[in-house]
């Protein structure tokens, strides 16, 4: 009989932002996150264009018509509330454990990466990081999957790419990942078990 085994994949990269790391906008905040996250500065912020948090503030101030107190309450709030996956970590640490490469490939600013890296400390368990700010690229942009590619030395074909967004899921299966859409918990961790497998 003919086998009809999976692939045998040898690398997961994963998202941070919703995925492995989790916040709560401030219910309170005159901000939505929807005004936030669809501003120009925000795109601008992410892609490293702007690197400094008060220039930052300003802009999304600018863009909503909020003042910057607003903007910067917004984060002060924000900040606190970050936590980590605690299932999804545990599935990766099994997926490292047994040999597998684990990365992480995120839309995050500078600024924002410096503070994740204080509030998180076992960093040891990727074999590398790449935040869209450093790249100057931001998902679903083709250019930045091919960096990772380039600089990780990763072959697409044997890559799982979990990400919360089907167009950046759409855009890394356009490379030859196993796109997953972290939609549900139960799901994700029923597939990646199912994909990383000995």
């Amino acid at each position: 009989m003919a086998s009809h085994a999976s692939p045998q994949y040898t690398t997961l990269v994963c998202d941070i932002g919703d995925v492995l790391f989790t916040w709560t906008p401030p219910a309170a905040s005159k901000l939505s996150r929807k005004a936030l996250f669809s501003s120009a500065a925000w795109h601008d912020y992410e892609c490293g264009r702007i690197n400094d948090g008060d220039v930052f503030c300003e802009a999304v101030s600018r863009e909503t018509g909020l003042t910057k107190a607003d903007v910067e309450g917004f984060y002060a709030e924000a900040r606190p509330t970050l936590h980590v996956n605690e299932e999804l970590l545990a599935i990766i640490r099994d997926i490292k454990a047994r040999q597998f490469q684990v990365l992480l490939m995120s839309n995050i600013s500078s600024p924002d990466f410096e503070d994740l890296l204080t509030r998180f400390d076992d960093w040891a368990v990727f074999d590398g990081v790449f935040i869209s700010a450093e790249v100057g690229l931001c998902k679903p942009e083709i250019g930045f999957y091919e960096h990772v590619i380039a600089e990780s030395g990763i072959d697409p074909r044997k890559s799982v790419f979990l990400d919360d967004k089907a167009k950046n899921t759409d855009a890394a299966a356009s490379l030859g990942f196993r796109d997953v859409v972290y939609d549900d918990m139960a799901h994700v961790a029923h597939t990646l078990r199912s994909l990383f497998r000995d």
